[in-house]
């Protein structure tokens, strides 16, 4: 990630603008919304570093090894520990978003297997 200033931030401050960051979030609508406001906050770099480490952290969460993390996403264990350290001292956020992402691929996985199952009804009863 980018360097933060070295001019310190009084705490209540960096609290209020946290907060107001959390709240531009949960304002956010759509999946475009989001892209947006995040194409605006972020560098590309930013983005593919905070992309990481959902990836890893999910990774983790399905048992996936630092090895094979480290291979797949091009990591390093340095990265990978930080996240996991993240998940056993609080991660909550990142279960969640497993979660929910889980339940999406789910669904879509469920959606592709009926179309699937229907075109082969489809082409049984044309034969």
């Amino acid at each position: 990630m980018t360097k933060i200033s070295r001019i310190p931030l009084p705490k209540e401050d960096w609290e209020e603008f946290y907060e107001q960051l959390c709240n531009a979030l949960a304002l956010l609508e759509t999946k475009k919304d989001i892209k947006d406001f995040l194409d605006d906050l972020l560098t590309y770099t930013e983005k593919r570093m905070v992309s990481k480490r959902v990836q890893v952290a999910r990774s983790l969460i399905n048992g996936i090894t630092y090895n094979l993390i480290g291979t797949r996403l091009h990591v390093t264990d340095t990265m990978i520990s930080a996240v996991n350290d993240v998940l056993n001292t609080r991660g909550m956020g990142y279960v969640k978003i497993d979660n929910k992402l889980n339940e999406i691929e789910e669904n879509r996985l469920y959606k592709s297997m009926r179309l699937i199952k229907k075109a082969r009804i489809a082409s049984i009863r044309g034969n």
